[in-house]
Parts: structure tokens; C-alpha cells; sequence
């Protein structure tokens, strides 16, 4: 079983369009998608609830006002754990087509060849940044490439923050028996590297696929405080440099 898990804030611009795309990357899968809307203002809600009433396999969870990224990671991890076996594929995409849904089988195919986590890297040959803002690429490739890459060193591992990643359900389930509601403490955009460097240290085997992050799909309204994100992810390193 596959199971999806889009965090949405107000993507009613592609979300239905995702969900489309999934359902033909995943046609000759079993699978379900686990919608968690941190608060939307716009119809991404009612668009998500036109695709299931149409019969795609969606369940909504739903935040009345924003939460923010650990929480909403959180809950959508937890609702994707109910219930599955261990071999079942946990999947996080971004609900702005910027995780390219051609790519799911190939992460999926990485998990069940004996992976814990597949990695959808912009930092492998074949991969790529088109549109990225110089400022956003710089910051991305100091945290990745030099100080996450030499602090933590996951063998595999070169992309620590990309959102596009395929978990084998029970290492994400290890994961969480471990640290409970402490898997993840970073409120923002690093709870995200957090997660695969706890993960990673529990002995999850990590492998990366080149992938192609089209930052044009998503301009215009996305957006990530630089300076907040900086010093949460120096927080983080350092946690990780004391233990």
C-alpha cells in the first residue's frame, strides 16, 4: 500500500492537478492520499473533496488555522501510520506540483529494493533547480552540501531539506516509538532535515534519486523567511553536533 501525504496552504491553483497526476503515476498501485490542509483560506479544501467525491482515495485532515510545518508534517505522518505494515511506502510531496508526481515509482521501486528512505536530490547528476533564486539556491547549498553533508554525514545523503522523500512505513513507525512527539522540534522548514537526520541515526538506509525541482510551478506565492530558517537550522546542526 502507498500511502501520500500533501500538506496544502492555499495551493487551490494545483492541487487538483496533483491529485490527477498521482492517480496516473500510481494506477497500478494500491494507494490513498492523506490531505493535510494547514488552514487554507482559498478552495484547495472543497477541490481535494471534488476529486474524492469522484472516487480518488482522499482523506482530509484538517487544521482550522495554520499550524506550521512540524505540526502539520506531524499529523499527516501520524494518519498514514494507522493501520499499515511495516513494507507499506510512506510518501511526502509539496502540493504545488514542484514534487514532480512522474517520480513515484521510482521512489517507491527505491524502498521496496531495500532502502528506508529514497530521496528525491536536487544534488545527483540529471537533477536541477530551473528558476531557483540565487539567494534561496546559496542558502540551500551551504546547509546541504556543507554544513548538514559535515556535521551529520549520512552515508547516501547529499539533499537533507528537500520535502520529496519515500519512507518504508516502518522506519517512520520506529521513528516515533523512539522520540514520540520529539521526532520532530524544529517549528519550521528544518523539522524536515531533522526528521532524516533522527531517522538516519536510528540506522535508516538512505539512497537518493536525481529530480528536478521546477521552481517556476510554485513562484509567485511561495515563500520562506530566510533568516528565521537560518538560524533554525543552526539550531539544529548544533543539537546534532552535541549529541
Amino acid at each position: 500500500m502507498i500511502h501520500v501525504v500533501i500538506p496544502t496552504l492555499n495551493e487551490e491553483a494545483r492541487i487538483g492537478e496533483l491529485l490527477d497526476a498521482i492517480a496516473r503515476a500510481l494506477v497500478d498501485e494500491s494507494w490513498r492520499v492523506i490531505h493535510v490542509d494547514d488552514g487554507s483560506s482559498d478552495r484547495t479544501v472543497e477541490i481535494a473533496a471534488l476529486r474524492c467525491a469522484e472516487g480518488l482515495p482522499i482523506e482530509t485532515v484538517r487544521h482550522p488555522e495554520n499550524r506550521g510545518i512540524r505540526q502539520t508534517f506531524h499529523d499527516g505522518f501520524t494518519a498514514a501510520l494507522a493501520g499499515t505494515d511495516d513494507d507499506d511506502v510512506v510518501v511526502l510531496m509539496e502540493g504545488d506540483m514542484t514534487s514532480d508526481p512522474a517520480l513515484l515509482p521510482v521512489l517507491i521501486g527505491a524502498v521496496r529494493a531495500g532502502h528506508d528512505v529514497a530521496i528525491a536530490s536536487r544534488y545527483r547528476r540529471g537533477s536541477g533547480q530551473p528558476g531557483f533564486p540565487f539567494k534561496r539556491k546559496l542558502m540551500s547549498w551551504v546547509l546541504n552540501r556543507l554544513l548538514l553533508r559535515l556535521w551529520v554525514g549520512l552515508p547516501g545523503v547529499r539533499d537533507y531539506s528537500i520535502f520529496y522523500r519515500a519512507y518504508r512505513a516502518g522506519t517512520l513507525r520506529r521513528g516515533f516509538e523512539t522520540h514520540g512527539d520529539s521526532l520532530m522540534t524544529c517549528s519550521g522548514f528544518g523539522a524536515n532535515a531533522q526528521l532524516l537526520c533522527r531517522l538516519g541515526r536510528l540506522g535508516a538506509r538512505c539512497t537518493e534519486i536525481p529530480f528536478v525541482y521546477n521552481y517556476a510551478l510554485c513562484e509567485g506565492h511561495s515563500s520562506i523567511p530566510i533568516g528565521r530558517t537560518i538560524r533554525e537550522y543552526f539550531q539544529l546542526l548544533c543539537s546534532l553536533r552535541r549529541r
